[in-house]
């Protein structure tokens, strides 16, 4: 009878420790802040080219929501309303310093932030179709 009883007590056990197992609490797990100076490489298709500036992402008290100053280079003192959720980026449709602006993008694994957007001075010449990669400093 012994014998019997190990192999049922061995089972038994490993049972107990695969049902013990709850998968983590969404609320547990720490939301990454990306906060700080990115280095930021943009390509415009109006008037086509590629530039390279600095801008500023800054947490705001809403949960996933940031402030990207000097979004288009134009200037510091003019900044973008995004939510990044997960590694999902969202630009929701805004005027920024004049300008029309609308997009997307995500988080890459290597940190840095991919945005497509387009933007619309109202001058009649058509959109910008924009893409930007920011790499933080």
């Amino acid at each position: 009878m012994k014998l019997k009883t190990k192999p049922l007590l061995l089972i038994s056990a490993c049972l107990v420790l695969l049902t013990s197992c709850a998968p983590e609490d969404p609320e547990d797990q720490v939301t990454p802040d990306y906060s700080g100076s990115y280095y930021c490489k943009e390509t415009t298709s109006n008037p086509a080219g590629t530039t390279t500036f600095t801008v500023h992402l800054k947490k705001q008290t809403a949960a996933d929501t940031y402030t990207m100053e000097n979004f288009y280079n134009v200037g510091f003192n003019h900044a973008a309303n995004l939510t990044i959720s997960g590694s999902a980026v969202s630009l929701p449709s805004q005027t920024i310093s004049g300008f029309s602006a609308s997009g997307s993008g995500s988080v890459q694994t290597d940190g840095k932030i991919s945005l497509t957007y387009r933007v619309d001075d109202g001058s009649g010449s058509g959109s910008d179709n924009c893409t930007a990669t920011l790499t933080k400093q």
